[in-house]
């Protein structure tokens, strides 16, 4: 049987390859945090790890049944959804959080704020009565039993944060930076010091790898020397240059934690739920 190539390429490349050679580059090294780029699974260490910037992520495998995923999904695709206001997000994204304009914390109204969250967790509460499932007590029960941390819904003034964003894309997210003491100066959310973001994919699809970068945001200087003018949240990929970065692959129903810099590729398919 005959070989198939790939396009155009020939049968033997290394000897093409090798033909041609006209010299070998010098190899130079590029300074990276991270100790290593491979998935680390959870653990007190490796949460301390992330926190600390010394890996890149921790994959929880399978937080999420497939079945419970599929009620989930059935559950969003009945559910009013927001979207971001695309002054400041593009491409367009559905959401569902506290629908306030742009980033909430950089509202100042923290009556309103508080308010919004027994609305916002509309979902939520669909998905604990209809299929079963009490995401953020799931998260927190598996953080609290595998890492003996403490674990708790931030709040202020005796009244909760809303955890649990819920995203729709399907045509990426460019990149951005998600740092509570930087967006949220004056919340008491504001005063931590240290930060990570967790993710669970519902939605099985092709392609929706997330990047991480090893590059920590600065304010306000990153802000004034890399911010876009449209979108407004999102930066100039320039100011990534000669940093690493980390391909977190996409697995429906695992639990992540990353470094809070990231950008999500865009699906290979459309992945409305």
């Amino acid at each position: 049987m005959a070989t198939k190539n790939f396009f155009n390429l020939p049968q033997s490349v290394t000897s093409i390859s090798e033909k041609h050679k006209i010299g070998t580059p010098k190899q130079h090294a590029i300074y990276t945090n991270w100790s290593t780029f491979e998935d680390q699974s959870l653990s007190r260490r490796s949460l301390l790890d992330v926190f600390t910037d010394r890996i890149p992520v921790v994959r929880e495998q399978g937080i999420l049944t497939v079945d419970e995923r599929k009620r989930m999904l059935e559950i969003v695709r009945t559910h009013d959804l927001g979207t971001y206001d695309t002054e400041h997000t593009w491409p367009r994204l559905g959401f569902l959080w506290i629908p306030c304009n742009f980033i909430d914390f950089r509202v100042s109204d923290k009556t309103g704020y508080f308010e919004s969250v027994k609305d916002a967790r509309s979902l939520q509460n669909r998905w604990k009565n209809e299929a079963g499932v009490d995401i953020v007590k799931r998260v927190v029960d598996r953080i609290r039993q595998t890492t003996g941390m403490k674990v708790q819904v931030a709040s202020e003034q005796d009244s909760e944060y809303f955890a649990g964003v819920l995203r729709a894309v399907d045509r990426g997210i460019l990149v951005h930076a998600d740092y509570a003491p930087y967006e949220a100066a004056g919340w008491k959310i504001g005063d931590v010091v240290a930060q990570v973001t967790w993710n669970i994919l519902l939605n099985e699809v092709p392609g929706g790898d997330t990047l991480i970068y090893d590059r920590q945001w600065q304010a306000p200087e990153d802000d004034l020397a890399w911010r876009k003018e449209f979108p407004k949240d999102t930066y100039h990929p320039q100011m990534l240059q000669a940093h690493p970065f980390k391909a977190m692959k996409a697995v429906p129903g695992d639990l992540t934690f990353f470094n809070p810099r990231y950008s999500i590729d865009r699906p290979e398919q459309d992945c409305s739920p």
